[in-house]
């Protein structure tokens, strides 16, 4: 609900609970009220779950920091194996053709100032 809304419903909760008459028959103001309550509550468990998700998040981008460590350990060690193994050199091929693809992409398409 739109905070400008949720404001002008609790107004009309609020009036509607101090003159329950001036509703029909079968409205009841307590039925506002109590959705209005419903939505707070549903309020502090969206706020719960955003902290949650920015815990996740966190930890994804650590759990990444530490796989791409591995990653470049691993390709320093595996690029020195290559030149005494064929058929590793040929599975790192692979590599060489996706870092000329992929690799610094972002600095080789600026154009010098």
């Amino acid at each position: 609900m739109a905070e400008g809304r949720e404001g002008y419903t609790r107004l009309i909760s609020r009036i509607a609970n101090q003159f329950p008459d001036a509703l029909g028959r079968s409205d009841s103001p307590e039925q506002l009220a109590e959705l209005l309550e419903y939505y707070n509550n549903l309020e502090g468990n969206r706020m719960a779950i955003l902290q949650n998700l920015e815990t996740v998040e966190e930890i994804q981008l650590g759990v990444a920091a530490d796989a791409m460590a591995l990653t470049d350990r691993y390709k320093a060690n595996l690029q020195i194996s290559r030149t005494n193994d064929a058929a590793l050199d040929l599975a790192m091929r692979e590599v060489d053709n996706w870092n000329s693809r992929f690799a610094n992409k972002g600095s080789a398409d600026k154009s010098p100032e």
